[in-house]
């Protein structure tokens, strides 16, 4: 039962690819986003639920703020980061990029589902930008970008957040030498 089990969630992990075609790699979108979105939530709610005295006596020193616009601008804060976690769930759920033998393919969105597929013989160059915390946790924004026909060439694929982004690229990029050696 284990293997029957096994080899249903692997059609279901290649649904929408062809027999010829197998999945080389996947990544997912970095828990960092969990983060942004929980402090945007958890600073507010101390201030209204756990320790509100602090908040009024930090107010009490400050002669312009009106404490009852402060606790707005915490409900709002907390409302905010509640919707920011909403979003960064959603996105964790709804966003595929993978590499398979033939294509990388990237799917984006709910609703209003969005589809880019690049082949490998249309592949031109793959972007990594990181920012110091993104080098540190591992995280970044990938760019990959097609041949167009004439010449020039346009962003196809641009996905933010992506957690062990070189390693990507590396699979990528394995697998397009893999596969310019065996055409030649």
């Amino acid at each position: 039962m284990g293997q029957a089990d096994s080899n249903r969630s692997q059609k279901k992990e290649n649904s929408g690819l062809g027999n010829w075609e197998k999945m080389v790699y996947s990544v997912d979108i970095h828990w960092f986003g969990y983060i942004e979105a929980l402090l945007l939530m958890m600073i507010p709610a101390y201030f209204l639920f756990f320790d509100p005295n602090f908040l009024y006596k930090f107010l009490e020193k400050i002669d312009f703020l009106n404490p009852a616009y402060v606790e707005i601008a915490c409900s709002g804060l907390l409302v905010l980061g509640i919707l920011v976690l909403q979003h960064r769930l959603l996105r964790q759920f709804t966003t595929i990029l993978m590499i398979t033998s033939h294509r990388t393919i990237s799917k984006f969105g709910l609703i209003f589902r969005k589809n880019i597929e690049i082949t490998h013989a249309q592949f031109e160059e793959i972007q990594i930008k990181q920012s110091i915390l993104g080098k540190i946790l591992d995280f970044g924004t990938i760019k990959m970008r097609e041949r167009s026909g004439i010449g020039s060439s346009k962003i196809k694929i641009q996905v933010s957040k992506v957690a062990s982004p070189y390693e990507f690229k590396k699979q990528l990029m394995r697998i397009i030498r893999h596969n310019a050696f065996h055409r030649i």
